[in-house]
Order: structure tokens, then C-alpha cells, then sequence
């Protein structure tokens, strides 16, 4: 399938559709049997490394103009949009009736799925590139502050942050109350899940 421009997210698959954004200013829909394209939705700036989510037959996208976009899966139609103000690179994560995301301007978004509207936003001193990563009763969100923040899903509150050696472009691993990630400073971190340390 031939994209028109670069592809620097990856896809998701559900019910035999593949979707996947691109440069070109395009999410697309392609049969995963024949590589055929079913619909293109254009959005404002293209999309970088936001990888699209698929929920309840809503295809959500993150792109450089600094818009979150909600995209119906069955006929690639715009149900709503939302502006952040900067380019998002971050994939949404759907959680319940949430959707999170980063911005480059800095803040963590929390909004409802079905109309975009804010239940809250988390502020850092810096960029959100990575995709947060969503637990029962914490959010991680890795910024390019030098900081991974875990926050409260009810209302983003802080719970701790921890400072590392440099930026953190990627997301976090979290596996038997610890938590792993890779850092610009050339380092591998473990921390421990309840308290940051």
C-alpha cells in the first residue's frame, strides 16, 4: 500500500483492518487481506510517531499540527478533534472512557474518548514525545525534561517524579513492582513502582 509519504508510527490492527498514519497528511485504513485502501482521512500537518488507537470503533491519532483527532473506523469519518498547542509525536492510549496523550507544549492530556472534552492535564517543565504508560492506579509519563512523572489517573495529580540524566524519548516497562527505561544519558534505569526511588 503505497502511503504517498513517510511512515514513522506503527499500526494497528482490529477487525481485519490495518491503520497507520503518515507524512502525507493521511490516516489510513487498508484491508489486512489485500493491502487495498478502504478510506483516508486527511489531517492538518501530517503524523509523525503517533501510532493510532483503536476503541469501540473509533480510530484515535496524535499529529504535527498539534491536533488529536477521532476518526470513525467504519467509514473514516471525522468525529471530533482536539488542539493541543504543539506537535504530538506521543500515541494516545484509551483507558475506560479516557484517552491520554503528550504534547510537545508540555502537558499530559487526559480527555474523554467520546467528545474530546478535558478532565484534566498534567504540566511538566518540558516535552512528552513518549506514549504514557496506563497502570490501575498510576500513570507514568516520560518527558524530554529529564523527567518520568507518576501521576494520579483520577486527576493527575502528582504522586513523584524522578529526575534522570537527560531526556527520555522512549516509554517505560514496568514488570514486578519496577520500572525500566532507556535514557539519552546512555542509561538503563530501574526504579522502584510505589515511590520513584
Amino acid at each position: 500500500c503505497e502511503t504517498g509519504d513517510a511512515v514513522e508510527s506503527s499500526a494497528a490492527i482490529a477487525e481485519s483492518t490495518v491503520y497507520v498514519g503518515s507524512q502525507s497528511s493521511n490516516l489510513l485504513a487498508v484491508d489486512l487481506s489485500n493491502g487495498k485502501v478502504k478510506w483516508r482521512y486527511k489531517v492538518k500537518d501530517g503524523v509523525g510517531e503517533s501510532s493510532p488507537a483503536v476503541a469501540n470503533g473509533t480510530v484515535y491519532i496524535g499529529d504535527l499540527s498539534g491536533l488529536v483527532h477521532a476518526v470513525s473506523a467504519r467509514d473514516g469519518k471525522g468525529l471530533w478533534t482536539f488542539t493541543t498547542g504543539s506537535e504530538i509525536k506521543s500515541s494516545p492510549v484509551i483507558v475506560g472512557d479516557r484517552l491520554l496523550i503528550g504534547s510537545y507544549d508540555g502537558n499530559l492530556y487526559c480527555l474523554n474518548k467520546d467528545d474530546g472534552n478535558v478532565i484534566w492535564k498534567f504540566k511538566a517543565k518540558d516535552s512528552f514525545k513518549a506514549t504514557p504508560v496506563i497502570l490501575d492506579d498510576k500513570i507514568l509519563a516520560s518527558g524530554l525534561d529529564h523527567h518520568l512523572y507518576c501521576v494520579r489517573p483520577k486527576d493527575g495529580s502528582l504522586i513523584w517524579d524522578y529526575e534522570a540524566g537527560f531526556e527520555i524519548d522512549g516509554s517505560t516497562i514496568v514488570s514486578d513492582g519496577r520500572i525500566y527505561f532507556g535514557c539519552e544519558d546512555h542509561n538503563l534505569y530501574c526504579l522502584n513502582l510505589a515511590d520513584g526511588k
